[in-house]
């Protein structure tokens, strides 16, 4: 961040959103963490401090020229994290300095973001899996039937032909939606010579006090988790490890995880980059008021009977319909939770971040999980349980969660609209998360399973989610011929009309009579979605450059993709990518320079060492069987390094060692070199044997690079600023 003296008292006119950024100033950044963090210059800035906005727009494309469209993204500035924190700044100083609301001076900046699609990182060469079962398998459209989706998609995701999505995102002070279809529209240019098939989506936030609801009047966003190290958690808030939500890091499943081989885990390109799920939501708004408004009067029907006898006075009609729409959803539209306000709406919660998520569903005198107060079934306790001990671990919980980054998009309700809605409005949903299994795809199973949340040892019948639930299971009403158990397992035969017989095993559940008192009814309809990665910014920078680095590698590589390595000791890191050809080459160069590169052909030189030459110079690389790169050199025509033999090590206080050019018995016409190891192992003196040792020919620094000293020096002749290695052969490798 740019001011680290920034304080969260300058920050008290933003204090109330949901993800707080942990800053500089508060004791928890001190604290040295047991683990590594995302930087966040480097982590795209929606991802997990979420862009501050009003108007968003999603460009979605497809590219036409690949090298056209790399040099579009090398002039592309994505807003980081880091740049996320100076927005917030800007707002909460220009309110500060303000003498009234009404006077607040406009801060205008605009915010940016790319991600991917599968088809489209392949499109740009970047073919590695991201072992992410759901983004590698292709596109979302392949998951339809799994996701349960029953009304037709939107021509867009159902072509499955997305490569990426740019989002744009206006200044929350900014009230003109024109300004961020200007900034959209500048996007565009920058893009327009290499994409195709454009395609737009717009969202916004609901007018005056609707402000932050989604179209059904429920606060939104309100349950968003803390990444522990990286935001300021209100109390009671939900918190999760970093890797969750960003990959690379503790909590991310395919990182954190000691069970997993190295080809099992994420390549390293995907550090610091996330995956987002897209999904476009549309709400039938009249529909769902209308369901509030019958089920209203009925208020006593759906509520256990003891808590009936709590209300006082007897709830309304319309209080009724609002208590009805809270036990769907497990809030209050004002965003206060059931559990702390069960019978009637207090707005004065929301107000107060430090009570508006300080609950965990526990009931005074009732042990274990209790939806006497807020049912299982409610949408909150679906996607973001809490409390489920014993039967369901914490760190499971914590593993199921997503930041939400979505807004409304289409107009509101107009005075006409009493049957049935005139104009498609809804909710472009999006969610960041390491893992789709663990995040979107196990909220999403969560919701449809009607056995969760596992509040028993014996599977007990919840019901699905009522707001993005799905059509229940066919039901069967079966006459019993005798007696029927009224606790335990059961089996019953039953035997259709064409003389089949299936066998059914279960336990026997006493129906929850209150919980089908009103039919349940879904108002929600998806129309479709794509799999995204968030790539982090120097990747964004190695695609612009002709693709992003694959993992370490300890010898060159034969097929084609980019590889890393990292020359031993030194930095920075070096990218080379292999080029098929009569004889194979790769192009070397540094990770931010990857559009200056010069031809390096490849020679083995036995021993499983290596050197790669370039085509320009006298100077390369060697490789040595430990795995480590140093600069090296030809010499004459065999087309390999100066490499030293180890002969002996001599005895004496100053720790001789002798040393000969490999297949050569002359270095400077004098034979055998003698290395003097001084007292601290940091100089050496090399020169021939018979030559004094105050004669030196040169210095070299020495370090240890592996178990055992006759195989693992290193030296940097200060001279020719070149370095030598040793390899398990006893060889020195310059």
């Amino acid at each position: 961040m740019s001011n680290p003296d920034f304080h969260y008292s300058k920050l008290q006119h933003i204090a109330k959103r949901a993800i707080l950024p942990l800053l500089p100033s508060d004791p928890a950044s001190s604290q040295k963490p047991d683990h590594e963090l995302p930087d966040p210059k480097n982590v795209q800035g929606d991802i997990y401090l979420l862009f501050p906005k009003d108007h968003e727009n999603f460009i979605f494309f497809a590219i036409r020229d690949v090298d056209q469209f790399r040099r579009d993204l090398a002039n592309y500035t994505p807003t980081t994290s880091d740049d996320v924190l100076d927005n917030l700044r800007q707002i909460t100083d220009a309110k500060a300095s303000a003498a009234s609301p009404s006077q607040v001076t406009r801060v205008r900046f605009g915010q940016t973001q790319i991600a991917f699609s599968r088809s489209g990182l392949n499109l740009l060469g970047q073919t590695q899996q991201t072992k992410d079962t759901h983004f590698d398998q292709g596109s979302m459209r392949n998951e339809i039937k799994a996701l349960g989706d029953g009304g037709p998609w939107d021509p867009l995701f159902a072509s499955g032909t997305i490569h990426g999505v740019i989002i744009v995102a206006a200044s929350p002070m900014i009230v003109d939606a024109d300004e961020c279809q200007t900034a959209t529209q500048n996007v565009k240019d920058a893009f327009k010579q290499s994409i195709y098939n454009v395609s737009e989506m717009d969202g916004n936030t609901r007018p005056g006090a609707q402000r932050g609801h989604e179209h059904f009047g429920y606060k939104d966003g309100v349950s968003q988790p803390a990444p522990r190290g990286l935001v300021k958690a209100h109390t009671g808030q939900l918190q999760c490890d970093a890797g969750v939500i960003i990959c690379g890091y503790k909590g991310d499943p395919v990182f954190d995880n000691p069970y997993l081989s190295a080809s099992e885990k994420r390549p390293d390109w995907t550090k610091d980059g996330t995956f987002m799920v897209f999904r476009k939501l549309e709400q039938d708004v009249i529909g769902f008021s209308n369901y509030l408004k019958s089920a209203g009067p009925q208020w006593r029907r759906f509520l256990p009977q003891d808590e009936m006898n709590k209300i006082s006075p007897p709830l309304t009609d319309n209080e009724g319909a609002e208590l009805f729409g809270a036990r769907l959803v497990g809030r209050w539209k004002s965003g206060a939770p059931l559990a702390t306000a069960p019978y009637r709406d207090d707005a004065s919660i929301p107000l107060d971040e430090d009570k508006v998520n300080n609950f965990d569903y526990t009931v005074k005198g009732q042990f274990g999980p209790s939806d006497s107060v807020c049912p299982f079934t409610a949408h909150t306790r679906k996607t973001a349980p809490r409390n489920l001990d014993p039967y369901l671990q914490k760190q499971f919980l914590e593993s199921m969660l997503v930041i939400r980054a979505g807004l409304p998009y289409g107009p509101e309700v107009a005075p006409g609209e009493v049957q049935k809605d005139t104009s498609p409005r809804g909710l472009l949903f999006l969610c960041y998360q390491s893992s789709t299994e663990n995040g979107f795809w196990q909220q999403t199973r969560s919701a449809v399973n009607e056995y969760f949340p596992t509040t028993s040892l014996v599977p007990v019948r919840q019901g699905q989610d009522p707001i993005i639930g799905g059509a229940t299971y066919p039901s069967f009403t079966v006459t019993a011929t005798g007696s029927v158990p009224s606790r335990g397992e059961v089996t019953i035969n039953v035997t259709d009309s064409s003389g089949e017989t299936q066998s059914v095993t279960g336990f026997v559940n006493t129906p929850n009579l209150s919980a089908e008192a009103i039919a349940p009814k879904y108002f929600v309809t998806s129309r479709g979605g794509e799999y995204f990665f968030v790539p982090s910014v120097s990747i964004l920078r190695a695609l612009a450059a002709g693709g992003t680095p694959g993992p370490f590698t300890s010898t060159p590589p034969t097929q084609e993709g980019v590889y890393r390595i990292k020359l031993y000791g030194q930095t920075p890191e070096q990218v080379w990518e292999y080029i098929p050809d009569s004889v194979p080459w790769v192009k070397l160069c540094p990770l931010d320079q990857s559009n200056d590169y010069q031809k390096w052909r490849i020679t083995p030189l036995g021993n499983g060492d290596y050197y790669i030459k370039s085509a320009k110079t006298d100077y390369g690389l060697v490789h040595s069987s430990y795995g480590y790169w140093n600069y090296g050199f030809p010499i004459g025509s065999a087309g390999g390094s100066i490499v030293w033999q180890i002969n002996e090590r001599t005895a004496g206080s100053d720790n001789f060692l002798k040393i000969r050019e490999k297949g050569s018995n002359s270095l400077d016409s004098q034979s055998p070199q003698v290395v003097h190891f001084y007292k601290d192992d940091i100089v050496l003196n090399c020169c021939p044997d018979t030559m004094p040792k105050g004669n030196r020919k040169s210095e070299a620094d020495v370090s240890m690079a592996g178990p055992s000293d006759r195989s693992n020096i290193r030296m940097s002749r200060y001279e020719r600023n070149l370095s030598a290695i040793s390899s398990n052969t006893g060889i020195l490798g310059l």
